[in-house]
């Protein structure tokens, strides 16, 4: 299968504002011939040799995840036996041109080989040519489990090993995105898979994007809303890469706290619980956020004297009340006490990369320096043991449910 390095990734979220031109007609056809180019190319490079690429090589055997971008299936390869996912992508042309979704991601995933990113397989239309696309199959590895579905098991006994493990894993993924100018914009765990290994495999490129020179502006209603950085809130269309710091950092608070993020519906809302954790956001803790249109509104529906509670927050749902707090003494902690001393470093890494100011936010390689992951215990590059209670739990749940099912016929 040939290369695909430069195709599908490089499109302008925004392409009026790198055209040269004012005119919409022109600027509207120039924009659709770019991604027809683009949807060209994917499909020559990426079924170069698919003169035998058909959803007929795959036996499909369950619907395992949908969304708006498409449906995803878990089935198996009729030609090496091995397990994959099959993401459908229906009705692919549109009328103002190409899905740039599909654009995206197939094109992504062709260039970002990496022991954690989901390993590409293939791409095919169905049934389909180039004047007249209809479905799309893009198929990749099939992995056991994704990391928000592991972490709901019961009583788990997540450590903090294994929070310090998954997220070594997490950065050197991000890492690799970031020296290609790749943000993704959407890391969460949800998108995060675990491989039959015990692997974190990062996946969901369908908002991913490579930013290059002519990048002028970015959409920021992007991303999943509750975790969305505050640059993208305040709506700063020339945002970087550090939106995914941003995000690593609420995955690495989740993993510590067990807390899924705020219960909110709006943008205000997502502003208003990120003050009250994250402190208020103004000119000192976040240079410059006084030039971004929606500052001004902000300000008027918040205090700017509210106090920054990450640290404290944090470590008191992963390990309880400090003594000397006046609190409930049997208050529950989410991680072992015991590991208290081992987890406040990781505890400062959450602190840091859910800085207001994306400037003052570190890189991921910045974080992967970390002292915490050259302490003892060290980060292990698989989470085996958590992904075998994973599997004992679901099967012991089928086989309850097979239990009932038998006593009611």
């Amino acid at each position: 299968m040939q290369s695909s390095s430069t195709v599908g990734s490089q499109l302008p979220e925004n392409p009026t504002t790198s055209q040269p031109s004012n005119d919409p007609q022109l600027m509207h056809a120039t924009t659709v011939a770019s991604q027809l180019e683009m949807y060209r190319s994917i499909f020559q490079n990426a079924t170069q040799n698919t003169s035998t690429s058909s959803i007929n090589n795959y036996k499909i055997s369950e619907k395992i995840a949908e969304g708006s971008h498409g449906v995803v299936f878990r089935g198996m390869s009729m030609i090496s036996g091995t397990m994959v996912a099959l993401k459908l992508i229906k009705k692919l042309a549109k009328e103002d041109g190409v899905s740039t979704n599909l654009i995206h991601e197939a094109g992504i995933l062709q260039q970002v080989q990496h022991r954690n990113m989901v390993t590409f397989i293939e791409v095919f239309m169905e049934n389909s040519t180039l004047e007249s696309p209809a479905n799309c199959w893009l198929i990749t590895e099939y992995c056991a489990c994704d990391l928000l579905d592991l972490v709901m098991v019961p009583n788990l006994p997540i450590s903090v090993l294994h929070i310090k493990s998954l997220l070594q894993s997490l950065l050197k993924g991000v890492a690799h995105l970031h020296k290609r100018s790749i943000m993704h914009r959407d890391i969460k765990k949800g998108n995060l898979l675990i491989d039959n290994h015990g692997v974190l495999r990062i996946a969901d490129f369908g908002l991913a994007i490579q930013v290059t020179k002519l990048t002028r502006t970015l959409k920021t209603n992007i991303g999943t809303l509750v975790f969305r950085a505050p640059e993208l809130l305040l709506e700063d269309i020339q945002y970087t890469k550090k939106v995914d710091i941003w995000n690593v950092g609420w995955v690495l608070f989740s993993l510590f706290t067990g807390k899924p993020g705020f219960s909110v519906q709006t943008t205000n809302q997502v502003l208003t619980k990120l003050t009250h954790m994250c402190g208020s956001i103004t000119e000192k803790t976040y240079a410059g956020v006084q030039n971004l249109e929606k500052y001004e509104g902000y300000k008027k529906r918040n205090s700017l004297n509210w106090p920054r509670m990450v640290m404290v927050m944090a470590r008191r749902a992963a390990f309880g009340p400090d003594t000397e707090e006046i609190s409930d003494e049997n208050e529950p902690s989410y991680l072992p006490r015991d590991q208290k001393e081992l987890g406040m470093m990781g505890i400062g890494l959450i602190d840091q990369m859910l800085t207001l100011d994306p400037t003052k936010r570190p890189t991921a390689v910045d974080v992967l320096d970390s002292e915490w992951f050259k302490m003892e215990p060290l980060p292990k590059p698989s989470i085996g043991d958590l992904l075998g209670e994973y599997k004992k739990y679901h099967r012991e749940k089928k086989f309850r449910a097979y239990g009932e099912d038998h006593k009611s016929n």
